[in-house]
């Protein structure tokens, strides 16, 4: 097995594809973590590295800084990888206590230039497998997908200020990984399905999952398109 003390990240250095302008208004990072599922984006200046935004951070926001610029809430303080790197140091600031919540560290090229990312998920297979004393950073969403406080279908969702949003109805995957939860939503007539990140997701109990966002923040999240009723002739 290849020294992670010696072998550095360059081969596993993915595009910079998670990023933000810093003029961009904050609602478009909501849309884009939504879309993508994902909790972290790197935002830059005219392809120079800023600073990342996370769902921790821009969550608590009141909908009147919907339009304001992403660039102001960036946070500063995450790691920044080269591509010189090695596989440990790499592994040991995936490990930092500020940001075992990142899904992702950015690589930045002399000039302050953003080079690429480093994906955690990606990533975890080499922090496994190398040796000494580094860990795996632990999934914050993972104990929401099992353990005795699994909600059940038809459980209330509620917002941060305790508002009900609607009823829990199930799981949504994407290549094979739970990443939403489906919410029924709307007057009895208008009956509508909304996916939730679960991320946006504060606590859980078989009867109750109270959402880390206020009702502005709900609003943002789009509803499940309807699918067509099949004909028979």
């Amino acid at each position: 097995m290849p020294d992670p003390h010696r072998e550095t990240i360059e081969s596993h250095i993915r595009p910079p594809y998670r990023t933000l302008e810093a003029h961009d208004p904050v609602r478009v990072a909501y849309r884009r973590m939504e879309a993508d599922h994902v909790r972290t984006l790197v935002v830059v200046r005219n392809e120079t590295y800023v600073g990342v935004v996370d769902w921790q951070t821009i969550r608590r926001l009141p909908s009147d800084q919907m339009s304001a610029s992403v660039g102001r809430f960036v946070r500063t303080d995450v790691p920044v990888l080269r591509a010189g790197t090695t596989i440990a140091d790499a592994m040991g600031a995936f490990e930092s206590t500020d940001v075992t919540v990142l899904g992702l560290l950015p690589v930045v090229a002399p000039g302050g230039k953003l080079a690429g990312q480093l994906e955690r998920e990606e990533f975890q297979a080499l922090m496994t497998d190398a040796s000494g004393n580094i860990t795996v950073p632990r999934d914050p969403v993972e104990h929401l997908l099992s353990g005795p406080n699994m909600p059940e279908p038809g459980a209330k969702v509620v917002s941060s200020d305790g508002r009900k949003l609607g009823t829990f109805q199930r799981h949504l995957e994407d290549r094979g990984r739970a990443r939403w939860i489906e919410v029924r939503h709307g007057l009895l007539w208008k009956r509508k399905l909304r996916r939730v990140p679960l991320v946006a997701i504060e606590r859980q109990s078989t009867d109750e999952i109270v959402l880390n966002i206020d009702v502005a923040i709900w609003r943002t999240f789009t509803d499940t398109p309807k699918r067509p009723r099949s004909v028979e002739w």
